[in-house]
């Protein structure tokens, strides 16, 4: 089992408070674009809580006033093998740092992810997402684009074996 005090995260636990901050984090289009298909001028609560509805769990980091938040889903795309599990919909509060923010967010999924059993966590990125093509780069990602059976195209897909990713440790 998960449970939050392992974690200095939220884990399928967000309050009001916390919607209305992720909410705030993207507010054009443009930006919606670089995280969801869903078409909109920003990123909505109704819209959220629909990515809450289909995902197996969110993540918000950290926990007291999260800095980023995703979504672990073996449903959006198609053809994804068992032992997958795609980390959607990663947004990290403009205010901070992008790179040490989003890093800590994709360390926690990977915990969650293996605790589940999955052997990959993977992930797509919009061509014109320059702060999630550098987060792919830093994490040292394989990058799977055309040659993966679950690949939907206009995206740069990524994977990691998390078995080889970097440890991390969260004091429990």
């Amino acid at each position: 089992m998960i449970t939050n005090e392992c974690l200095d995260a939220k884990i399928d636990q967000l309050t009001i408070e916390d919607i209305a901050a992720i909410c705030s984090w993207v507010q054009t289009p443009e930006i919606l674009h670089r995280v969801s298909g869903d078409i909109a001028d920003c990123l909505t609560p109704d819209i959220l809580q629909n990515w809450r509805t289909i995902a197996l769990i969110t993540l918000a980091s950290p926990a007291g006033k999260p800095a980023a938040f995703c979504t672990l889903s073996g449903q959006e795309a198609p053809d994804l093998p068992k032992n997958h599990i795609e980390m959607c919909h990663l947004i990290v509060d403009p205010c901070r740092n992008y790179l040490r923010n989003g890093y800590q967010i994709v360390t926690l999924a990977r915990s969650v992810a293996q605790k589940f059993g999955y052997e990959y966590l993977c992930g797509r990125v919009a061509h014109g997402n320059k702060y999630g093509l550098a987060l792919a780069k830093y994490l040292t990602a394989e990058e799977v684009t055309g040659t993966a059976p679950w690949d939907i195209g206009g995206f740069r897909w990524f994977r990691m074996k998390l078995s080889q990713m970097k440890e991390a440790y969260y004091g429990c």
